[in-house]
């Protein structure tokens, strides 16, 4: 998984103690693409599997999601950062040339260095380098994107690609449900052009950060490793409840409609309460939604499976490096274990929601 490197000597605030202990994650590289086919490419129409992976672009403060499927215009890529107008570029696809300030282009497929990008925890890990091409933008006429290499005083006349430095994407979204949920929504929606009638999703979470502890630790290791797991712990019920939330209020707004339309409600009303502006906007792009864009794409979910390992008197604080052969011969043992206990309570639960 990785190998010490030297040690950084930290002099900046006169402090003999502030020493950088930093690892190597080559052998990870190496684990990786001996038991792993790189790249990565799937498809839904030959009936595979979707890897999405996860990073932040650490300048940006940006989680970057990683697709094995394919774009709507066919090809596979990651778009992030700020949206506007494209200065330069645009196809028939894009018409009003728009889109994205950041693009990571890898039609090949998803490589090893995005999984190590989606991993390299900050400060143990050098950060993970991976070409970028950024397009510049234009807001209000005028030119918004300088270029870095010259101190910001010239503004960018094309694409410019630089490598961009990436950590573990476990910092802003350790859970990614919320990512899960747009990329389901926006492969269908956008990918296979289903307005409505998008499949149901389910999903199961298996949370290596117990959210609840039994017992309270009292050594300096024992707090340290509880302060890491409620850092880390997942914490999607809230957006899994507002997922419902709006999937239940579109679906009471087709009720609506059927209702108004059988009552004799004529399309042109219904026209216009649809083009009507609504307050919120679209997080991604920013633009003003419309109330009919709150009915497109809805993303039902139906069926969650939490399992949550336990900590025990073994667990110590930096149990997320602690990859010898008796531990993880352990930890698989007590996986089994615990999942089929966890599992008889899921079981009661669909049982009892079926009836």
């Amino acid at each position: 998984m990785f190998v010490p490197k030297k040690p950084i000597h930290d002099n900046r605030f006169f402090d003999p103690s502030n020493t950088w202990y930093t690892y190597d994650n080559k052998p990870l590289r190496e684990s990786l693409e001996k038991f792993a086919k790189f790249p990565i490419s799937t498809s839904f129409a030959n009936g595979e599997p979707r890897l999405l992976l996860v990073a932040v672009d650490v300048q940006e403060g940006s989680p970057v999601i990683f697709d094995s499927y394919e774009k709507e215009d066919g090809t596979r890529k990651s778009e992030y950062g700020r949206y506007g107008r494209l200065k330069h570029g645009g196809s028939e696809k894009n018409p009003e040339n728009e889109g994205f300030e950041h693009v990571i282009r890898y039609n090949d497929g998803i490589t090893s260095d995005f999984v190590l990008a989606s991993c390299s925890v900050p400060v143990n890990y050098d950060y993970t380098k991976i070409n970028v091409e950024t397009r510049p933008l234009i807001f209000e006429g005028r030119d918004d994107i300088v270029d870095p290499e010259n101190d910001g005083k010239q503004a960018l006349k094309s694409n410019n690609i630089s490598l961009h430095s990436f950590w573990d994407g476990g910092l802003l979204a350790n859970t990614p449900l919320r990512q899960t949920i747009v990329s389901h929504r926006e492969y269908w929606y956008k990918v296979k052009k289903l307005e409505f009638g998008i499949p149901t999703l389910r999903y199961g979470i298996i949370n290596l950060h117990p959210a609840k502890q039994e017992y309270l630790p009292t050594d300096y290791d024992g707090v340290v490793d509880r302060k890491n797991d409620i850092i880390y712990h997942d914490r999607t019920l809230f957006d899994e409840n507002i997922a419902i939330l709006l999937s239940d209020f579109a679906a009471f707004a087709e009720s609506l409609i059927k209702l108004a339309e059988k009552n004799g409600v004529s399309d042109e009303e219904l026209k216009r309460l649809f083009a009507e502006k609504t307050k919120g906007v679209l997080l991604a792009t920013g633009k003003k939604l419309k109330y009919e864009d709150l009915l497109k794409g809805r993303v039902d979910v139906d069926f969650v499976v939490r399992l949550e390992r336990k900590n025990d008197s073994h667990t110590v604080s930096n149990k997320t490096f602690d990859f010898s052969e008796t531990t993880i011969r352990q930890l698989i043992q007590d996986g089994y274990k615990e999942a089929k206990e966890q599992m008889k309570g899921v079981t009661q639960r669909v049982q009892t929601e079926l009836r």
